[in-house]
């Protein structure tokens, strides 16, 4: 019976992680059993009781992260993520997964360091940012170059958020 229920709880988790298309990580219980355990992301509430987790889109995902808990898809939340990330792929040539992906990585790098991160703080600073292409260049901007400067100043530089901000924007720091 306790097999039965450790086999059911991996199939499970790796149902859970191919359906947020990610990849499980593997754990190693005590008795030397191999467990898939989905990635540390949020799933809606009231998930089906069988078969993989309901697909949620990438405002949903967003909206649960800025929140740090489960939330239905019609919450206010995934609403207003939405609404920002429509104007970012106005804005730069990513597509919304992406700006997605790399604002959640991003986000979960600057939380690991212990520092406070929002999601929808860094998608505003996007959207308020005025830079332009670089001296030079013809290409729309790119929002994985602006999160890898951003990452650099709150990770590695421990900047504060207002602070990342106007660094970026070539303002001096208040």
């Amino acid at each position: 019976m306790k097999w039965t229920f450790v086999l059911a709880v991996v199939g499970i988790a790796a149902s859970a992680a191919s359906s947020l298309g990610q990849s499980p990580a593997p754990v190693i219980t005590e008795s030397g059993v191999s467990l898939l355990i989905p990635p540390n992301e949020f799933a809606p509430p009231n998930p089906p009781i069988f078969g993989s987790l309901q697909r949620i889109t990438p405002a949903h995902r967003l909206a649960m992260l800025e929140a740090n808990r489960s939330l239905y898809a019609n919450d206010p939340l995934v609403k207003a993520t939405m609404d920002r990330l429509e104007r970012l792929t106005g804005q730069y040539i990513e597509d919304a997964p992406r700006i997605v992906e790399l604002t959640a990585r991003v986000v979960n790098a600057v939380r690991a360091s212990n520092r406070p991160a929002s999601p929808f703080e860094i998608l505003d600073g996007a959207l308020a940012s005025k830079s332009q292409a670089r001296p030079g260049e013809t290409s729309p901007r790119r929002y994985q170059r602006y999160m890898s400067d951003y990452r650099r100043l709150r990770v590695d530089e421990k900047k504060a958020h207002g602070d990342a901000l106007a660094i970026m924007q070539g303002k001096r720091p208040g």
